[in-house]
Parts: C-alpha cells; sequence; structure tokens
C-alpha cells in the first residue's frame, strides 16, 4: 500500500511537471508568433522608412527555429535563392527518408564529420532516432580513425549493451567516447577494474547532460562510491576533475529525488555536491520541495567547500519556500571559504 501510494504521488509530481512545461511551450509559441509579426511588420515598413534594394529581406533569426523561421518572413521564391543550401538540405533529407533502412543507415554514418547538405548534426539525429536497428554498422564504423568517436557516442545514446558493442568499445576505452559510451551503458565494473582515466570518465557519464541519451536511466551513485571507496588519491582527483562545478549535470526527476537525498549523505565530497546540485528544482512541486528542504540545509556544515557552495545556490532556487533558512545561509557570510561567501552575498542580494 506504500508503494501503491508513493507511486502514486510520483505520478503526480511527474503530470505537474508535464503541466507546467505544456504551459511554458505554450508562452513560449505565443511569443514567437508575436515576434513574428513584429518582423513581418518591420519587413513591410522598411521601405517607406530607409532606402532598400528590391531583394531587401527582414527576418527573424534564432538558432532553434534555423531557416524554417526565417521562412515565415521571406517570400518564397526569393528564400530557395537566398537560402539554397538548406533548402537543398531539406530535399536531401526527404529523399533519404524514402530510402531501404539499411542504405540510410549506410549514407548517414558516411555523412560524420561533412558540415554541408546532409550535415554531420542531421546524420546523428536521424541514427539515433532509427535506435537499435544502426547498432551493428555503428559499431563497424568504430574503426574510423577520424570520425569512430561519434560512432561510439551514438553507440552510448542508443543505450543498447550488446555484447559485441561493449566489446568493441572496449577495445579503445582509453579514448574519451568509448569509456564515456562504456559507462552510458552500465559496464561499470569492467571500468572500475581499469582505473584512471577511463574509469572516471566511465564511471560519471550516467551524471552529466553530455552523456544523456535515449535510454533514460535512474540516479545511482552507488557505482561511483564502489570505486571511490577504494581508489587511489589519483583516481580521485580525476574524478572530481570530471564533476567539478561548471560541467553541464543530467537532470533528474522526481522518482530520483531519493537517491538524490541519499548522496547528500555519501562519505565522497563529489558525490555531495553533484547531489546537491540537482535539488534546487522548484519544478519539482512544494510537496517534494518539503522533503528535499530540510535534507539540503544540513549540507551548510558540510566539511567540503564545494558542497556548502551549492547547497546555499539550490535551496536558494527554492524562492519563498526557501525563507525559514535564510538565518542559516546569512551564518555562512563568515565562512572560511571565499567563493562560499561571495555565492552567499549574491543569494542575499537576490532574496
Amino acid at each position: 500500500m506504500s508503494c501503491a501510494h508513493d507511486t502514486t504521488r510520483s505520478r503526480g509530481a511527474s503530470a505537474r511537471r508535464e503541466l507546467r512545461a505544456r504551459h511554458w511551450r505554450k508562452t513560449e509559441a505565443r511569443y514567437f508568433r508575436v515576434l513574428v509579426r513584429v518582423t513581418r511588420r518591420l519587413r513591410d515598413e522598411a521601405p517607406s522608412l530607409v532606402r532598400v534594394t528590391d531583394d531587401f529581406v527582414c527576418y527573424w533569426h534564432d538558432e532553434e527555429g534555423g531557416p524554417d523561421l526565417a521562412a515565415k518572413t521571406i517570400p518564397r521564391a526569393r528564400f530557395a535563392r537566398l537560402f539554397a543550401p538548406q533548402v537543398e538540405q531539406g530535399r536531401q533529407l526527404v529523399a533519404l527518408a524514402e530510402q531501404p533502412l539499411e542504405g540510410r543507415i549506410a549514407f548517414l554514418i558516411s555523412r560524420f564529420g561533412v558540415y554541408e547538405g546532409v550535415r554531420s548534426a542531421d546524420a546523428e539525429r536521424e541514427l539515433l532516432a532509427i535506435g537499435e536497428p544502426a547498432l551493428s554498422e555503428l559499431t563497424r564504423a568504430l574503426a574510423d580513425r577520424r570520425h569512430g568517436w561519434v560512432a561510439a557516442k551514438l553507440l552510448g545514446e542508443i543505450g543498447v549493451p550488446r555484447a559485441d558493442v561493449i566489446d568493441a568499445l572496449r577495445s579503445r576505452a582509453d579514448e574519451l567516447w568509448w569509456s564515456t559510451a562504456l559507462g552510458m551503458l552500465g559496464d561499470h565494473a569492467w571500468l572500475a577494474a581499469r582505473g584512471g582515466s577511463i574509469a572516471a570518465r566511465g564511471l560519471t557519464a550516467r551524471l552529466k547532460a553530455i552523456a544523456t541519451g535515449r535510454a533514460r536511466h535512474a540516479l545511482d551513485y552507488r557505482p561511483l562510491e564502489r570505486f571511490l571507496d577504494g581508489a587511489s588519491k589519483k583516481d580521485r582527483a580525476l574524478v572530481r576533475a570530471e564533476l567539478e562545478p561548471g560541467r553541464s549535470y543530467a537532470e533528474i526527476t522526481p522518482s530520483d529525488v531519493d537517491e538524490a537525498l541519499r548522496g547528500l549523505g555519501s562519505e565522497h565530497p563529489v558525490v555531495r555536491w553533484h547531489a546537491a546540485s540537482r535539488l534546487g528544482d522548484r519544478g519539482f512541486g512544494a510537496r517534494v520541495g518539503k522533503k528535499i528542504l530540510p535534507v539540503l540545509a544540513r549540507g551548510l556544515a558540510d566539511p567540503d567547500p564545494t558542497v556548502r557552495r551549492l547547497v546555499v545556490l539550490s535551496i536558494s532556487y527554492w524562492k519563498a519556500a526557501a525563507a525559514p533558512y535564510r538565518g542559516a545561509i546569512e551564518a555562512l557570510r563568515h565562512d572560511p571559504d571565499e567563493l562560499v561567501r561571495r555565492i552567499v552575498e549574491h543569494v542575499l542580494s537576490q532574496w
């Protein structure tokens, strides 16, 4: 009964997050429509305000919207002339989708490292969408000395730990994306036995946003903690470097909160600071916040200054719910660590 209740609560939190995300997407779409209308108006008014040529265009540039966004304010024929490479790229992608799967996979892999027409980024996106059927060709593509790393990255992102994939990745595990992919695929015991940068990169892979792929992995610090329990000073330093603040960490969901709270009590500072940084998401909701904040606040007395700094920031992200902890944060104005003091002053100035 308790488990069912927890599951219902987790589903409720997920539903609220989805509603908020849906509201944000709806608001963003409305904002984009307004900017497009403004751009069109500027295009129409410009000839009466400034001297322009016959091929004058006015468009709003946004990296996410790309050429599709620009096309909303440029006449079709003129757009086809001014954005000819992008138009041709679109045609190629449409034609590619009509090819048999085997030929499509081979063509996409041949585009690794290409930055015109069907670009390397397009190929990665398409192969990730294809998923498991692309594994064999991607495994063969690991042998490419220039672009094999792209295949390794995709094998990790697709997230299917097939034996032949694991064996092929292990053969070059001293390279960045090979060890990272092994970590994404959960080959933790083998990575830990290697030690050094192979273990550090692999065992931290699932904790980083850069290694977030198609497969969703629950937050789990235990493989990393087991390695750190017996690691040398040098290996611990390598792990700390992989997860130093400023790195982009993987997002967590409400179902990961219990593990993050457990991580706050880890004997390893690097685990504590990663956990602290993940618990500042006000989107988890007020109920989850009541569970997080008292445990998070204990980290204000953590012996590691990096943990204290990240705890201060995460508590502050909870806005009004963080008010009971303001006094404890103010006490850190006299913290022995300068960075902690700076963060405290910044947080209090924004309160």
